[in-house]
């Protein structure tokens, strides 16, 4: 992990300490806050986005596939409307709805009732969510790592000034 981000090892270190968690939260949550959003970095993710759990029901989709097919899953994708809409709290007629539209969008192809086939536009916008996804909390570990210095610091100026 550190050849891809050098900053993983300090952050391990430090992900237990007092102050770690709470300044990455902190500032991934402030990038939302003054105005980040995925739909803006992958404009394709938004109307899954939009919508209850629509990006949550997505990539269980995707993950229904084989295993040996890796993530995001190829070939038939079938999960049933009603376990996704149990699993993540929604009405069977709003999984219905995202997936219809999924394929009028072009991001499924249906192969049977209940069976889909993820088309490179849906893997396409998945991977690069997830790549936005991963350097928003890069940037949350670089933030916290930043803060915990700066407080260092300030502990160790302090004690050298008495």
């Amino acid at each position: 992990m550190t050849e891809i981000v050098p900053e993983a090892q300090q952050a391990l270190a430090h992900i237990d300490g007092p102050d770690y968690i709470h300044l990455h939260v902190s500032h991934v949550c402030e990038a939302f806050l003054n105005g980040f959003r995925f739909t803006e970095y992958v404009p394709d993710a938004r109307m899954f986005h939009e919508p209850s759990s629509g990006m949550a029901i997505v990539l269980r989709l995707l993950d229904g596939g084989d295993r040996e097919d890796g993530f995001p899953a190829q070939g038939i994708l079938t999960r049933s409307q009603s376990e996704l809409a149990r699993e993540f709290a929604v009405s069977r007629v709003h999984v219905r709805r995202l997936l219809n539209e999924a394929v009028r969008e072009g991001f499924l192809e249906r192969a049977r009732s209940e069976s889909f086939m993820a088309t490179p536009r849906l893997t396409n916008m998945v991977c690069d969510w997830m790549a936005v996804y991963f350097l928003l909390v890069l940037h949350g570990v670089r933030a916290a790592l930043a803060g915990i210095k700066a407080r260092q610091d300030a502990a160790n100026a302090g004690f050298v000034g008495h």
